[in-house]
């Protein structure tokens, strides 16, 4: 039933979206529906008692979405300021350049922020996909 919810709403959001924001429409529709679905499964879950976040963890949580949102706000502003150097005229190996540097900058940024505010020690996270594997 969410999933279904969710296509629906990637499908309207989608055609809302396309006629003015062309491709950037399509992922943002496929963002806002991929979040209804969070929503609607982590409530039914909630509800139904099987989930439910500790207090220590929505703090965690709310950071990690302040974070990732200044993250991409810095990264629009550094590529709108550069956009010349990404623009369809501009030669492939500046444009390849350019994109990894936005890349590694969002990188470094985001882990950088998650250390410093304490939200995810490094350390920590390393231990943690060491042992995932």
């Amino acid at each position: 039933m969410f999933a279904g919810v969710s296509v629906a709403a990637n499908i309207g959001i989608s055609l809302l979206l396309f006629p003015t924001m062309l491709h950037v429409g399509i992922a943002i529709a496929t963002a806002v529906s991929s979040w209804i679905n969070v929503v609607l499964l982590a409530a039914t879950l909630g509800i139904r008692g099987h989930f439910s976040l500790p207090r220590s963890q929505w703090w965690g949580h709310i950071m990690i979405v302040l974070i990732s949102a200044a993250m991409g706000l810095s990264l629009m502003l550094l590529a709108n300021h550069g956009a010349h150097h990404i623009a369809a005229g501009a030669p492939l190996w500046r444009q390849v350049v350019v994109v990894g540097a936005l890349i590694a900058y969002g990188v470094v940024f985001y882990f950088t922020l998650i250390h410093v505010t304490g939200t995810q020690r490094l350390g920590m996270l390393l231990r943690r996909l060491r042992r995932s594997r």
